[in-house]
């Protein structure tokens, strides 16, 4: 059977269109993306944007009950912790800034904290804090407060492939259009009373 010069031409869109669908198949299922997921006690918040994520864990001393404050960022592809700020006294913390020495980084004294700053201390692709036994734990992700009591936080780099991206996208979109079509509901139902 011979193909005739017309349908060697329809044919030719058939199999680029079926070639193109297959590399966007293989792009979404195979190319992965990274993103940074922040768990705690069931619950994640995916943060697919972290380049300039700053992720906050404060809580009192065990002892002195005073607060202390772990910075945390993603540099590298790694999580590493920023910044650190405790009162210059008490159990099991450094009290003196020759104590901090050993960091090799610039230790201040504000308000009668000590604070280092820029400290670059990379603890790896995945971390674990256990909040039951802190005082008064907080989260805060970018300066915005995570509310909740929880027993762990677990955060993490993982790698996902751009479906369940798009898959998660698209799901958000979908409960966007669902809260502002019940918004838009309610708001006729108020009006027509």
């Amino acid at each position: 059977m011979k193909l005739t010069r017309e349908k060697r031409y329809c044919l030719f869109p058939l199999i680029t269109f079926v070639l193109a669908v297959s590399v966007v198949v293989l792009y979404v299922t195979y190319v992965k993306t990274e993103v940074l997921i922040i768990g705690f006690d069931g619950e994640d918040i995916i943060i697919e944007e972290f380049k300039d994520v700053n992720i906050t864990l404060a809580y009192k001393h065990s002892v002195e009950l005073v607060e202390v404050v772990e910075v945390y960022e993603i540099r590298d592809g790694k999580i590493c912790v920023k910044e650190l700020k405790w009162p210059p006294y008490g159990a099991g913390a450094p009290s003196s800034i020759k104590d901090l020495e050993v960091l090799g980084r610039q230790v201040e004294i504000v308000n009668g904290a000590l604070i280092v700053k820029d400290l670059k201390l990379c603890l790896g692709r995945e971390l674990r804090i256990g909040m039951s036994q802190m005082i008064e734990p907080r989260l805060l992700i970018n300066n915005v407060e995570v509310a909740g009591r929880f027993k762990e936080v677990v955060i993490k780099l993982s790698q996902e492939n751009v479906l369940s991206t798009l898959i998660r996208s698209l799901l958000k979109l979908n409960q966007i259009f669902k809260n502002c079509l019940e918004y838009s509901l309610r708001w006729f139902v108020w009006v027509r009373l």
